[in-house]
């Protein structure tokens, strides 16, 4: 993933807003103000979880992700902070009086805990897979931080809830792989006195500390904004040219593509919509299948950026993956549904000893009704790509599909 997904990014809770989120890949998240809500049954997969503070809309989240997923859980929930922050989970959530203590809980029927704290430091490099995450000071309440995210050399910086800060702006100056600064902004001007004594930020003080950045190539994103000043404090940031360089204020569903500076939202853009509607009525009104077939595989890897797909349906005993149609762009190559008969030998869901074929992801995804994402097929241990590398090779290129 080179983008971030806004679970949520408003300062308070409504109906129709979600708290302080970011999922920045399929098991990392930054803050749990809005997780289950916004992604759902995914939740399950979060396995790490860095804090910016202990504040209630930060953190209304954590209890529910061990509850709601305990008994499907294979791995424990880790929660990485600073040691206020910690301190503070353990003393007023998980105390066995406000929540159960997960920490001293195990996963079911393993000796691993259910919930692991992890103490970072400011300015740590925490590494995990591609990604490598830095705490960076933030000037609110004790044990705050916000984050600096790395990967493939390209960065963003989060700030956290902050005041005045200094050393926020010294670090987006001083590192040049930083490409977009996503960063609170919680009262209008007018309450710059609640906004001093809480240590937030109003879109004027916003704007005097923006004087502090002496690159003109970072997007600017806000969060945090309190939902009753919303449109108060919108108007107040136009009228100090905030949003710099396309940045926009942040709503739940936003995407940020951190490469290309281009954000979207999870709602379908009105032109595939359209090849959706096309697509059902055809579900209805098609009799070449294998036509059909073809234009839900073309309008998948549309919406999902790809560059190629396989789409498979399941023989009628449901016990194996049978390929109906390939695709793939760079190579050229479109076989099955009205081109090239496929002869391939389908993918077993099943083993000869009757178990489930949980080697292939094609398979478990058919048997457990999930998406797997799989970040490097040449690096992947869990499950078998020897197919995949043949065909590699067989087309002398170096895909990484995933």
């Amino acid at each position: 993933m080179n983008y971030i997904k806004i679970l949520g990014a408003s300062g308070s809770k409504t109906k129709t807003t979600g708290t302080t989120s970011f999922q920045i890949f399929n098991d990392i998240v930054i803050d749990a103000g809005n997780i289950i809500n916004s992604i759902g049954k995914e939740a399950l997969y979060v396995n790490h979880i860095f804090l910016t503070h202990s504040h209630s809309d930060h953190i209304t989240d954590l209890p529910f992700m061990l509850e709601t997923f305990f008994e499907k859980r294979t791995k424990p929930l880790i929660i990485y902070a600073l040691k206020e922050t910690i301190q503070s989970l353990k003393s007023h959530t998980f105390n066995n009086e406000i929540w159960p203590d997960f920490t001293k809980i195990n996963m079911i029927n393993s000796d691993e805990k259910s919930l692991i704290f992890k103490e970072i430091e400011l300015n740590e490099i925490i590494s995990l897979g591609e990604y490598q995450i830095k705490p960076i000071h933030a000037n609110h309440i004790e044990g705050s931080c916000g984050y600096i995210i790395e990967k493939d050399d390209l960065s963003f910086a989060i700030s956290g809830d902050t005041y005045v800060n200094d050393s926020l702006w010294e670090e987006v100056n001083n590192n040049k792989k930083i490409k977009s600064l996503i960063i609170e902004c919680s009262f209008p001007s007018e309450m710059d006195k609640l906004a001093h004594d809480s240590k937030h930020l109003t879109p004027k003080i916003l704007a005097s500390e923006l004087e502090k950045l002496k690159r003109d190539d970072v997007q600017i994103f806000l969060y945090h904004l309190k939902a009753s000043y919303h449109k108060r404090m919108q108007k107040e940031i136009n009228d100090y040219n905030i949003l710099k360089n396309n940045g926009k204020i942040l709503e739940e569903g936003d995407v940020i593509h951190i490469d290309t500076g281009l954000i979207e939202t999870d709602m379908i853009p009105k032109d595939k919509f359209e090849r959706i509607m096309e697509i059902n009525l055809a579900l209805s009104n098609e009799l070449n299948k294998d036509r059909l077939f073809e234009m839900i595989l073309t309008l998948t890897k549309e919406l999902t950026h790809a560059d190629g797909g396989t789409l498979y349906i399941m023989s009628k005993d449901k016990r194996h993956l049978d390929f109906t149609v390939v695709h793939n762009n760079s190579l050229n190559i479109f076989m099955g549904g009205t081109k090239e008969k496929l002869t391939w030998n389908s993918l077993p869901l099943y083993l000869e000893n009757g178990e489930k074929n949980l080697t292939m992801v094609a398979a478990v995804a058919a048997l457990e009704n999930k998406i797997v994402n799989i970040e490097d097929v040449y690096e992947e241990k869990a499950y078998n790509f020897e197919g995949t590398k043949a065909f590699d090779k067989i087309q002398d290129t170096d895909l990484n599909l995933c």
